[in-house]
């Protein structure tokens, strides 16, 4: 009996000892089981390459990612500007520079003349999504796989559009390679209109215009060349009206005319200053380099709207003169006009 007893507690024994092993093991199963990916806010994922799967959380402005194969660490917080409200329910993931990695495009503006968009390019090198520069600067972006390269075409209204051509570097951003005016002559010719130009010729050699290089031409009216008109690559127009070397800048009134807009450097200052002395329709007619009391000064030669010419000038120092014969000059306040004392000054051309 007594032998008995003890088989019984011994195989309760057994069976304790086997019920805390499958205790533990459940608990140990438990734990395991417990999934980072469960303590996250996440609405989907996506695989950049065969490598590489991400899970992405999207907020108002920052999209954030996480590695499915990591510890449940942020892998990278994307920041982006948009003024399009519904920009992050349109999120691309395509491979948009032919690298064979999966690239985030999120919508920067968008308008009757088309959209921009936010890109980010996927960095084998980082690790990680790179911005890429200068790309919501293009409307309506158009990727050609066979040659790598990116076409953008900008309506710039009474000035054209404008086609530009890039490509990706190493760095995950663009270069420009081409920048040209669509039907550039026939645009020159509607902004020679604004000098009272009746055709255009165009110049062989370009000319530099506010330290950039530009395409020009001579702007023709009654047979004779009245005046100048010039572009840079990306249809940015000046006009030098009278052939007097003084160059403008233009703009777009609502109803698409061209507006002839401030002066060039100095120029801007000196017909600021005609026109206090000389009234609103003030025309400046020539620049002419030289002297006043020894200082090199830059004289400004102006009419009235009756013909009357006149002439301000501007010293090394930043002093300014009026003149009425353009020869004898006195100090004047630029800011109001007012003349300062009766000591005349000459203004005087170095021999050669």
């Amino acid at each position: 009996m007594k032998k008995i007893l003890m088989a019984v507690l011994a195989l309760l024994v057994l069976l304790g000892l086997a019920s805390c092993g499958s205790e533990g093991s459940k608990k140990e199963e438990t734990t395991a089981k417990a999934d980072w990916r469960n303590t996250i806010e996440y609405e989907s994922a996506f695989f950049v390459n065969e490598n590489l799967r991400v899970l992405y959380a999207l907020d108002t402005g920052s999209i954030t990612l996480w590695d499915n194969g990591g510890d449940g660490s942020v892998m990278q917080v994307i920041e982006y500007d948009t003024s399009v409200a519904d920009a992050i329910e349109r999120i691309e993931k395509e491979d948009f520079n032919g690298d064979n990695n999966c690239d985030i495009r999120i919508i920067y503006s968008e308008s009757e003349k088309g959209t921009r968009y936010n890109l980010f390019l996927w960095s084998d090198k980082a690790g990680r999504f790179v911005e890429c520069m200068l790309y919501n600067t293009i409307t309506d972006p158009v990727y050609n796989s066979e040659t790598g390269e990116i076409t953008g075409v900008t309506d710039k209204g009474v000035f054209g559009k404008v086609t530009k051509t890039y490509c990706f570097n190493s760095s995950s951003g663009l270069d420009e390679l081409t920048c040209t005016i669509e039907g550039v002559d026939s645009v020159a010719a509607t902004v020679a209109k604004a000098i009272g130009g009746e055709s255009v010729e165009r110049i062989v050699n370009t000319v530099t215009v506010d330290e950039k290089e530009c395409t020009a031409y001579s702007v023709i009216s009654g047979g004779k060349k009245v005046g100048y008109v010039a572009a840079t690559p990306d249809s940015v127009w000046y006009v030098d009206a009278g052939c007097c070397g003084l160059y403008r800048e233009t703009g777009e009134s609502e109803s698409g005319e061209v507006l002839l807009g401030d002066y060039l450097g100095e120029a801007r200052a000196a017909f600021n200053l005609a026109k206090l002395m000389g009234g609103e329709d003030v025309s400046l007619v020539g620049m002419t380099y030289g002297l006043i009391n020894g200082s090199e000064a830059q004289r400004f030669g102006a009419k009235k709207a009756d013909g009357a010419s006149f002439a301000v000038a501007c010293d090394e120092n930043s002093v300014w003169y009026y003149s009425e014969n353009g020869t004898a000059f006195l100090q004047v306040i630029s800011s109001t006009g007012d003349i300062v004392g009766e000591e005349e000054v000459e203004f005087a051309i170095p021999e050669e």
